[in-house]
């Protein structure tokens, strides 16, 4: 089965979580990837679980393992107690006996669901569980969070074999949630689960979304490793990126594809991009000069679409001096052709877009710029007006002077966009890569315009830079 099972659980963290007026201890695992919820069985979290969780980890999720009860650590025994089973009957959170209605404690679930989806973004949330928790999964399935439910030998309610841990009304909208496409659904049942069961669990959807039947080949309730890794791929988010070959886009590209994210790479010189970035991205040739160009180009569905062809008008040798239009040909019009094609292809994700700080002030820097690439600061101005007004979901980051000193070497803050750019005011690139991907993960950064600057101190976690992202007010 792999790696050994053990109670050392130091590579978790413990959190207290705090929903629907109740505190659940909450064990988290990783620190990249969309958020995927395993949710124990009635032995509790034991070494088995552990090791679920580590394999899911592993392959590049962060990991939400939720107590409901049980020790909150990996020394519970895997053997059912008498006291357990009471316990578990005559509590108000869990239907065990009743059919056709959602356990109470999914409500609480559902609240951890979503505050996964809000710290780790991507594109929602996935959830496994298991046996007496299995059902949980379908519960949980209502909130738009939720987009994998993988429901493991679901076992409630225990006398009922035809029944469901789920109200009607709730199962109603998880048949709608998979009439529209909007869930990957999965089903892992014991041989003893009656296929009348499944079939209730089963709405009408398409081939896509029928249910995957994974066989057991020994006493083990888990989910096989080889069944996550094939199927929670399905979760890993794409991202689209124009203008990758050097720079701040290039090195988004390489931390996304460090986060084994799958990426797409729309680029003037296709050959190059493959040559820098080798066989995992998907390149696709457009220049953003050319609109039917980009809309060939970008079509498909991303997490996010990173814009970073040069804010300063041509600093990868096209237009550096070149004149007035060659220069809004690319700062301005090319930002409007690739916006127009995303609307136009019905992208739903989130347009991030470097600027300048102090993009809309004037300065001695600013104002040399704008004399070296004619027009810069009404094309900066005015494209990022265009993208806060077109209907898509953004954000905007104001970086000052880059560098190409590696990332993580010192103290950037998000602020508020008020500083002006000066001589003295410089970011990595590797930083800004960061803080554009961490962006395009989190809902907190919806629709705002920040600046991105240094100070003295550490490099920040991304828990601190999400935290100084929420003191930033929505764009009017």
């Amino acid at each position: 089965m792999g790696a050994p099972l053990t109670t050392d659980i130091s590579d978790f963290r413990h959190r207290d979580l705090t929903f629907e007026g109740k505190n659940k201890s909450v064990l988290v695992s990783g620190e990249i990837g969309p958020a995927l919820v395993v949710i124990h069985e009635i032995y509790g979290f034991t070494p088995t679980v552990a090791r679920l969780c580590g394999w899911v980890r592993d392959a590049g999720f962060r990991v939400y393992a939720p107590i409901l009860f049980g020790r909150a650590d990996a020394t519970n025994e895997e053997r059912q107690t008498l006291g357990r089973v009471l316990g578990l009957c005559i509590s108000r959170e869990f239907t065990i006996l009743a059919a056709n209605r959602s356990s109470p404690v999914a409500d609480w679930l559902k609240s951890m669901a979503r505050q996964a989806h809000l710290e780790c973004g991507g594109r929602g949330v996935g959830v496994i569980g298991m046996c007496i928790t299995g059902g949980f999964a379908l519960s949980m399935a209502v909130d738009p969070a939720v987009i994998a439910p993988v429901m493991g030998q679901p076992g409630l309610p225990a006398f009922d074999s035809a029944g469901l841990d789920i109200s009607p009304a709730d199962l109603n909208r998880v048949k709608e949630r998979a009439a529209a496409e909007e869930l990957h659904r999965f089903a892992n049942l014991q041989r003893f689960v009656k296929r009348c069961r499944l079939r209730q669990q089963n709405p009408p959807a398409t081939p896509d979304h029928s249910a995957v039947l994974c066989p057991h080949r020994s006493r083990s309730w888990l989910v096989r490793r080889n069944v996550i890794s094939q199927r929670l791929t399905l979760m890993k988010t794409t991202y689209c990126i124009v203008g990758a070959t050097r720079g701040t886009g290039l090195l988004i590209a390489q931390q996304l594809l460090a986060g084994e994210a799958n990426v797409r790479v729309v680029a003037r010189d296709p050959d190059k991009a493959s040559r820098l970035l080798g066989r995992r991205v998907d390149v696709h040739p457009g220049d953003v000069t050319d609109a039917r160009s980009i809309q060939d180009a970008i079509c498909g569905v991303y997490q996010a679409i990173f814009f970073t062809v040069s804010a300063t008008g041509g600093m990868d040798g096209r237009a550096l001096f070149g004149s007035k239009t060659m220069i809004r040909e690319v700062t301005y019009q090319g930002l409007v052709n690739v916006v127009d094609a995303a609307r136009a292809s019905g992208f739903e994700g989130r347009f991030v877009l470097p600027s300048v700080v102090g993009a809309d002030q004037a300065s001695f820097i600013v104002g040399m710029l704008n004399t070296i690439k004619s027009g810069l600061q009404r094309n900066l101005i005015e494209r990022e007006l265009y993208l806060r007004t077109s209907g898509l979901d953004y954000t905007i980051v104001r970086a000052p002077i880059l560098t190409n000193v590696p990332a993580g070497q010192v103290n950037v803050c998000i602020t508020r966009a008020i500083n002006k750019l000066t001589v003295k005011s410089k970011v990595s690139r590797g930083d800004l890569a960061r803080v554009m991907i961490l962006a395009s993960q989190q809902a907190v950064a919806s629709r705002k315009t920040f600046d991105l600057v240094t100070a003295k101190g550490v490099a920040p976690s991304d828990l601190q830079l999400l935290k100084q992202l929420e003191e930033i007010p929505t764009d009017a």
